[in-house]
């Protein structure tokens, strides 16, 4: 990559990652991943438009740090019980911390199911 596409590069990462506070790591993993398949645009895209569209969460670096480390299927099944109404009072306190921060678990699948796709396709163009 030249430098000055770079440069650029660095500078979009950075403000992205603002965007998300607690979760810089999965954005410049969904960035990673899309950069080496030669689709960046379509990274920065994805995470753009994801924020965008979500603007009323309000999640902070605490809100976002009880889903860290939460496997997919386990943050899926945690979502289906809060809307539901099925969250056992009797969880223990880690279960039910998570529970209570729907929107960290919906964006914690996004990162997911987005660094799933841009890596399950095909480099698309090449890199200049």
């Amino acid at each position: 990559m030249p430098k000055d596409k770079k440069d650029e590069a660095r500078k979009i990462s950075l403000e992205l990652m603002s965007r998300y506070e607690g979760q810089e790591d999965n954005v410049l993993k969904v960035l990673t991943i899309a950069a080496e398949r030669g689709r960046f645009d379509e990274g920065i895209t994805r995470l753009t438009k994801y924020d965008e569209d979500n603007k009323g969460r309000k999640l902070g670096k605490l809100n976002r740090s009880y889903v860290r480390g939460v496997m997919k299927d386990e943050l899926r099944y945690f979502l289906d019980r809060v809307e539901f109404s099925e969250v056992n009072p009797n969880f223990p306190r880690r279960i039910r911390d998570i529970c209570e921060n729907p929107d960290a678990i919906r964006e914690m699948l996004f990162f997911y199911e987005c660094a799933d796709d841009l890596s399950s396709h095909p480099e698309t163009s090449k890199a200049d």
